[in-house]
């Protein structure tokens, strides 16, 4: 009731300049801001809710503050049947009896909004609440919706500068046809679960435009994307620690994931990370992607350093002992690595490719581990834990005198032993994320920025607007 009083109010305003329509849209929006929907209750009656449209020529909502939308089937393949048959024997093992049973799944992919958004809160099946990123949530629920199995698996795309095309969408028609939809976003299902009936739900996405995104319980402490234009002398971190690039410059030549990475060619290029002052007691990960130009010589990878300016707490460099190496030095007095100095199983430091990179202090077991490719290559046990740091270097360390000679992309710092045990693991196929589950929260934008930005949005110059 209360976004249509101010819609019917936003109308009358409108009509003393002759633009009633436009006084109405506005208003509409500042009542869906002000008053956010709760969303469909589990009671919901099924007539009452919003089928998932896939009709040509609707519009596309334009949304700010939080609002529940039906969203719009812009794409989905063909429902995909699986039979499973099963069998009972009879008595006597004869006259057994088999009976099969199909069900149905499909990809889709759904759009959102006409503008970019933080992230999706939660979303309604039918008007049953299956998936809450909701920052209020408690953990049980927010766990549970990260674990479903109503589908296989669920992309929310915010409609960025840089968002590029969901990758099983652009297989299934090709580049050429796979728009990236910047500036818009969309939800893409992958394995949507459709049941016996194959009928497709009625899915209900609280999207939140203005607010924040991040982790529950998160262990990261420093995560670079390296994402940006080329040739940029700079970049950030999304924890908001201070980053330094000195001589290195972002390029769009090579990238594992987004449009660029970090290009390091000369002795003196390097990138410091300030903010972490240990690297935690309960166990870490340092990690990055690398893409060497030329054949690694003895060029530093990853440093944790301390205050000394001499020491380190952790470093990482490459070296030909017999074959291609890693060094590891490992100090916990910052002044020798009295931990560890050692170098661990031959390797392959190829040209032209991506190499993960991964060393781990798993507390557990009380050992430092190192990966390779996802492949351990080192390991020692130790109860001394790292010392005291002041500065995370990027391809480089602190004199700044060997840089990796090529390219780095996706750098991640947790508190948090990622890859345990010295077990073998699947690098990640996509960028890095907080190493907790995904919340949003929303902070509703003022009334002024909405009126201000609706007006522009509809055609007028700013010098016809007055938000008072």
């Amino acid at each position: 009731m209360a976004q249509l009083v101010i819609a019917a109010a936003g109308a009358a305003i409108g009509s003393t300049f002759g633009m009633p329509a436009l006084g109405w849209a506005i208003g509409s929006m500042l009542g869906s801001a002000m008053f956010p929907a709760k969303g469909p209750t589990i009671a919901q009656p099924l007539m009452d809710l919003k089928v998932t449209g896939s009709e040509y020529g609707q519009p596309i909502p334009y949304v700010r503050g939080a609002a529940g939308i039906a969203g719009q089937m812009w794409w989905n393949t063909d429902r995909r049947a699986t039979t499973t048959t099963t069998s009972s024997g009879g008595k006597g093992g004869g006259g057994g009896v088999e009976s099969s049973t199909t069900t149905y799944d499909m990809d889709a992919l759904i759009g959102l909004t006409d503008n970019e958004i933080v992230g999706v809160a939660r979303i309604w099946n039918n008007g049953k609440l299956i998936y809450t990123a909701d920052a209020g949530a408690d953990s049980g629920s927010i766990e549970a919706s990260v674990d479903t199995t109503i589908w296989t698996r669920l992309t929310i795309y915010t409609g960025s500068a840089t968002q590029l095309p969901d990758p099983t969408y652009e297989a299934a028609v090709t580049t050429a046809l796979a728009p990236a939809y910047r500036g818009r976003a969309y939800a893409f299902i992958e394995g949507l679960r459709l049941g016996q009936s194959g009928q497709v739900p009625n899915l209900t996405f609280e999207v939140v435009t203005d607010g924040s995104a991040g982790y529950a319980a998160d262990t990261t402490k420093a995560l670079l994307h390296f994402d940006g234009a080329n040739g940029a002398t700079s970049t950030t971190d999304v924890y908001g620690n201070t980053v330094t690039m000195t001589g290195s410059t972002l390029s769009t030549t090579q990238q594992k994931f987004g449009a660029s990475s970090i290009k390091m060619l000369t002795n003196t290029d390097k990138c410091t990370v300030v903010g972490p002052t240990s690297l935690g007691a309960s166990g870490w990960t340092l990690e990055a992607w690398f893409y060497w130009s030329s054949a690694p010589v003895s060029y530093n990878l990853l440093a944790a350093l301390n205050a000394t300016g001499l020491g380190w707490g952790v470093l990482l460099q490459t070296a030909q002992f017999g074959g291609d190496k890693i060094i590891v030095g490992l100090s916990s007095n910052g002044t020798s690595n009295d931990i560890d100095q050692n170098w661990g199983s031959t390797i392959t430091l190829s040209t032209g490719v991506w190499h993960h990179i991964a060393i781990v202090r798993d507390n557990d077991a009380g050992k430092y581990y190192q990966y390779f490719d996802g492949t351990k290559i080192y390991e020692k046990a130790s109860a001394s834990q790292i010392c005291p740091i002041t500065k995370l270097y990027v391809g480089n360390d602190l004199t700044g005198t060997s840089s990796v000679r090529g390219y780095v992309d996706e750098f991640r710092f947790s508190n948090l032993c990622q890859y345990p045990g010295g077990t073998s693991f699947t690098p990640s196929s996509t960028a890095f994320t907080g190493t907790g589950n995904a919340v949003i929260t929303l902070d509703p934008p003022a009334v002024s920025t909405v009126v201000s930005n609706l007006c522009l949005r509809a055609g007028l110059t700013a010098g016809q607007i007055d938000v008072t």
